[in-house]
This record gives structure tokens, sequence and C-alpha cells, in this order.
């Protein structure tokens, strides 16, 4: 005996009273929608999404797009190999009808094949869902299992009475959401042809349009962060009528990408025909270099063609809209290529004379600072897109730590690069992330990470300063070797590297771009406060045990802290990988980036190596911070704000601080205040400190955040 499994629904979406709720991301979220204290709660075809107010820009009701249908079919992916159209016949006297234990027999023949006999079984997993399941069947041949999918696809084709309104509208429903726009379309002209003047026939091709127009935008914004404009402008045809009608924002969305990839295109076009005119041809530039190179090749100057190259880089970015002159070219190229081997160095020498060289230089400020953030310091790796295995230790430490890391096919040293963290379960090693993530981190463009952080230990987890130093370890020491993004590193764990998600994202918030737990929980709620840094997208099951509620009750919390949070939680469902919602969590992560100096920081450290937050750091405490978190208060806490060049910070149980002068938050050319408790103990400008700003990037391996000073306090 074999099992069969698919799915029915009794749905259609969207049905009437459902809402459509628009994040402040553009993203679109339509079902029931209901207010669950603190979060809004969308629930649609089996799947909860939980949203923080902070993050919903706005709802709306959402317009029914067709006539309700008894049932359709789906699976999330149709595996196996393609063969041809099943030519089945179904005993449609018999089919649907289920017996009350919720048992059905279908009679099933394929000329080519032979006859099978399917015993199924139907269980009601949601209101909404029900998994009917193959518990039995005889076959007077071999039934191949790469046939299986075919094999659903055929029932559908075959169930389905083409003289019967009902039956062909439930087809259609099907193949739209299978994702065979085609096949709905031609589902679709038969209901017509059935019935020429049914409304919802028209609203049902817009609805069509619409997903199209969808499916289009999304992949051509992930083809353009693969730097694929030509590809991507391929994708969109220009919205119909009816669609504007119906989504005019979506369709303005596809418009406006459609205006500036047709820019983007010429302007590739037009400066790589200039290179081939100069005699120093690139094709393998970007937009951002096109667009760059073009403000240089259109000055009033010459620029040196042995200067081009250089002026593609991402530091040139800013000299590029300045009123530049020969003169500041040559001064900038000079510049970063000193910085460029400084960073370049498994040790900081040369520190003096860097720092004199950036502290001497006329270039304005924006310039250097964009020098120091982004001259080229990396070289081309050895194979990109394989799954390497790094052994490392830190600088203070005598512990050596390990990772895995697969670089996408499209990584370039020249080009930063986003991170996906992934942490793995208990019984996991580090090189089970790629098979999990894998896939996806190429097709995003995205290095992936996995540390190895527990080492096999049955205990699992231990909440360590340890564990905290081999996750961030790891991240640290790949920076050193690749050009990664550490503006848009996303920490992202399954099960128990979930739960070290929770814990690890919240101790060091200020780090990650966003944080991605799946079937796992907060186990200390304490932390929570710090997911006010950064963004969060977790993920679970319903039937997961205890943590599904446990996770409602934390999504709670952070709605009431207003952070930019969300929850989706798979109804019917338990301790799964979850893989059909790993593009949108990619497209999740593509709209998101570190800020650029954050104004307004939570300081809640539990363990001994998250005592800094971003740009202010608690030196001592009253009582000494445990080196594992114990669930317990955390013994000191704080909160830091920047307005107006006054930054002003309360803490508990904090005995010194100390606040390090970042430029994207404070104006150094002004006078700097700071409030401790209420009282001042800081007033003065700020001399840019070059030293100190290369010393510390140097040590955190992280040169997009400067630091030009810092000072120490008692609040």
């Amino acid at each position: 005996m074999r099992s069969l499994c698919l799915v029915f629904a009794f749905v259609c979406a969207p049905l009437l009273g459902e809402e459509t709720v628009t994040a402040r991301d553009g993203r679109t979220f339509t079902g029931t929608v209901l207010e669950k204290g603190d979060i809004l709660l969308v629930r649609a075809l089996g799947r909860d999404v939980y949203l923080s107010p902070w993050l919903v820009s706005g709802r709306a009701p959402a317009a029914a797009l067709c006539p309700p249908v008894e049932y359709f079919f789906h699976e999330e992916k149709f595996l196996g190999a393609t063969r041809g159209k099943l030519d089945l016949s179904v005993d449609m006297e018999r089919w649907g009808q289920w017996s009350a234990d919720g048992i059905c027999t279908v009679e099933i023949t394929d000329p080519k094949l032979g006859h099978l006999t399917i015993t199924l079984a139907l269980r009601k997993l949601t209101p909404a869902l029900f998994e009917v399941r193959g518990v039995e069947y005889e076959c007077s041949w071999s039934w191949p299992t790469q046939n299986y999918a075919r094999l659903i696809e055929g029932l559908v084709r075959s169930a389905t009475h083409e003289k019967d309104l009902k039956s062909v509208w439930k087809a259609f429903r099907f193949f739209e959401e299978y994702g065979d726009e085609g096949a709905a379309a031609g589902w679709l002209d038969r209901v017509q042809a059935l019935a020429p003047d049914d409304p919802g026939v028209a609203a049902a091709r817009t609805a069509l349009e619409v997903r199209r127009l969808r499916t289009a935008l999304a992949e051509a914004q992930r083809l353009v962060a693969r730097e694929e404009p030509e590809k991507a402008a391929a994708l969109l045809a220009p919205p119909g009528a009816e669609a504007v009608a119906a989504e005019p924002v979506l369709c303005k969305g596809v418009q406006d990408l459609r205006d500036s990839l047709a820019r983007q295109i010429e302007t590739l076009h037009s400066v790589r025909a200039r290179l081939v005119e100069l005699k120093v041809p690139r094709d393998d530039l970007s937009v951002a270099e096109a667009e760059r190179l073009a403000r240089f090749l259109q000055g009033k100057d010459p620029v040196p063609s042995e200067r081009l190259a250089a002026l593609c880089s991402e530091w040139a970015e800013p000299l590029s809209r300045l009123e530049w002159t020969p003169a500041q070219v040559e001064e900038a190229c000079a510049l970063a290529e000193r910085v460029a081997v400084f960073f370049h160095q498994e040790k900081p020498d040369g520190l003096a004379e860097t720092a004199r060289a950036l502290q001497g230089s006329s270039l304005p400020m924006e310039v250097k600072l964009s020098i120091f953030r982004f001259a080229r310091t990396y070289d081309a790796p050895a194979a990109p897109g394989g799954w390497e295995s790094i052994e490392f230790k830190l600088p203070d430490q005598r512990q050596k730590f390990h990772y895995s890391v697969q670089l996408p096919s499209n990584y370039r040293p020249d080009r930063r690069t986003p991170v996906m963290l992934s942490l793995h379960g208990q019984h996991g090693k580090a090189e089970d992330m790629n098979r999990f993530w894998g896939k996806t981190a190429e097709k995003y463009g995205f290095v992936l990470i996995g540390p190895e952080y527990i080492y096999g230990r049955a205990s699992g987890l231990r909440f360590s300063v340890e564990e905290h130093r081999a996750v961030m370890g790891a991240l640290q020491d790949a920076a050193s070797r690749w050009n990664l993004d550490l503006d848009a590193v996303f920490l992202q764990g399954h099960s128990q590297g979930g739960n070290a998600s929770w814990e690890i994202g919240g101790a060091h918030a200020s780090t990650f771009a966003g944080v991605v737990p799946m079937v796992g929980v907060s186990c200390n709620n304490e932390v929570l406060g710090g997911f006010q840094d950064t963004a969060l997208y977790a993920i679970d099951g319903s039937l997961d045990g205890e943590m599904p509620a446990r996770n409602r009750q934390t999504i709670q919390a952070l709605g009431r802290l207003e952070c930019d949070a969300m929850y989706v939680e798979y109804q019917g469902r338990a301790h799964e990988a979850f893989q059909e919602e790993y593009d949108a969590v990619c497209l999740w992560m593509r709209q998101r980036c570190r800020p650029a100096g954050q104004d307004r920081l939570t300081l809640m450290p539990h363990v001994t190596c998250d005592a800094r937050r971003d740009w202010v750091e608690i030196i001592s405490t009253s009582k000494p911070l445990p080196e594992r978190n114990s669930s317990q208060p955390a013994v000191a806490t704080g909160e830091a704000k920047a307005e107006e060049n006054q930054i002003t910070v309360t803490t508990r149980g904090v005995l010194s601080l100390r606040v390090y002068f970042n430029p994207a938050v404070v104006d150094l050319s002004k006078k700097v205040t700071i409030l401790a408790n209420g009282k001042r103990v800081f007033q003065d400008t700020v001399k840019p400190d070059w030293s100190f700003a290369l010393k510390s990037s140097f040590d955190r391996r992280d040169r997009q955040e400067v630091f030009l000073g810092q000072t120490t306090f008692r609040p």
C-alpha cells in the first residue's frame, strides 16, 4: 500500500466581509481581519498572519472576485518528471460523495498505464481547509511515484463536467491557485461560453491579471536586486485598464518600475558604448555603476581613463554628485587605495599613517566617510556558489569555532552582498542549512552562513556567552573574507535555531536588519525590548505543541512596544520547515536594511557579551552580568535617544556608560550634549578621531557604521 496526499479547501477568496490590509512596506494581506488585543490578525486559507499595529498602513473591504465554488484541489508544489497529459476517466457518480465517516473510493483508468482504485480519507483541518489522504489503493501495474503530481492534476481535469458551469468554475479556481495562468484563462473562456452574461467572468479576469502582475513584479524586483535589469524589464507588461481600476497602487508600482528600468537600461547601454570608445570596455557594469560613471563622463572636465574603474566603486557616489575637479578625483582615488590597503590586512598596521591621510584630506566629509566605508578591500573567492567549511578564532579567544558558507553565483568582491545567518536545529549541523536555504539564498543573491554553535551537545542550546560568540564571531570572520553588506544581515533559525534566533537576535538587535525565527519561541521575554531596534518575521504551525500559544503572546507584547513585527501561523500544521514561506521571507528581507544611525536604542543585557547596542555601551553595572541567560530580569537596563544633537540616556543598575559618536546620529560640526538620568554629563564639539574610527571598524570588521570618537561617564 502507498499513500497519495492532496488538499481540498471550501473557499473562494476573497469572501464577503473579508478585508485587505496594507503594510508599510507595500505588502497586502487579504482575509478575515480580527483585532486581537494589540495585534491585527488576518486569517485566510489556513494561514494566520499576526501584524503589529506599527506595521499596518491601511485596511479596506476586499471585493468578491468570482462566485463561490464548492472546493478546489491544491498542493504547494507538483514534483516529479513531466510526462504527457493523463487521459483519466473518473467515476463521476461517486466522486465528491463522502460517507459519514469521511471515506470515498475513486475509480481511475489510464489507457497507457491501467486501472487504479484509490480509497481516500477526508480530515477537517480548519473550517476552511480539509486534507484528503489516500489510505490504500489497488492497481493492475506498478504506478510510478513520480507520476503522483500529474495524477492529481489529471484528477482535476477528469473530474470536471465541461458542460456544467459550477464544475468549470471549480476547475478555473484550481488552476488559478496552482499558478497555471494559461490553463486558468482557458477554463475561464469556457465559463464565458457557458454563461456569456455572468458578471463574475470580468472580475475573475481582472483577478487573474492582478495575480499575474503581482507575480511578475515580485520576480522583477528579485532580478533588479541581482543586477539583471534587462530580464526584469522583459517580465513587466503594461497593466490593463481593468487591473488599474482594481489595484491602482500595484499597477502604479509596476509602471514606475517599468519606467525606471527603461531609464536604467538606456544609461547602461550608453555608458558601455562610451567606455568602448575610450578603450576600457566593461560588460559587467551594474546599474548603479553605470549611473555613477555617467555623471563623471558628463562632467565639464575629462576623467583619466585609468581612473574610470576606480570611479565605478560605491565610495565614489557622493563625489559624482558634487562639482568635482580633476584634482579631487586624483586625491579621492589615492585616499581610497590607502584605506583599502589598511583594511585588507590581518593586523592594523599603518594605522597612524592612514588616520593622518584621512585627517589631512581636503575632501568633503561625506566623501571621506564614503571612502572609509566602501573602498574595495576584498579579493575574488576561489569558487563562488560552493559550500565551504571555515574554522576561525576570535581575536581575544583561544577556542576555535566553525561555520559553513555559500556564496551566490553572482557574488563580486567589488559589490556588497546581503547575508543570511542561518542557525540549525538541535540535532542538526551547520551544513544542514544549505539543504534548507541553499537554493533560495542563491535565487535571491544572499551569502548563506551556517554557524556551528552547539557542537552536537545533547543538552542543546544553553543561552551562553559561548553561543553568542560562535554566531556573532562567524559573521565577523566572514566579513573579513568577503564583501558582505552589513546593513543587510538577517538572522534566521529553525527549531532550536529558532529559539536561538529569538535569543541572539534580541540581544544584538542593532546588528541585524531583521530576525526570522521558525518553529521556535522566545525563552526569555526580557529580551523582547531589543526587537524595537530590528524587524521580526516569525513562523510556526498551530499544532506545534505549546509554542504557537507562546508566540501569539509574544507578538502581542511586541505590538504593545510598536515593533516592526509579524507572526505567520499555519493552521493544521506542526513542526515543519514551511519552505513555501521562503520566497515571501526573502522579499521581506529585500525591503529592509539596518538604519544608518538609529535615534532610539534599548539596553537590556542578559549576558556579558551583549552590553553594547550600536552607539551606546554599558561598561560596568552594580551587579555582575551573568555568563548565561538565566531568564531572570536584567540586572541593568537603559534607553538612549538622540534628537537635535542631544543624547538623552536613562538607566537602572548602570555604573558607567560609553557613547560612541556616529556622524549619522549627531552632527559633529556642532556641539553635542549628553543628558544621563536628568543631568548633563557632556557638552562639547567632537573633533573627528580617524585613528579611533579605523581601529574600531577594523576590530569589529564593520566599516559601514563609523564611530569618530567616544566618551565614557557615570550616569
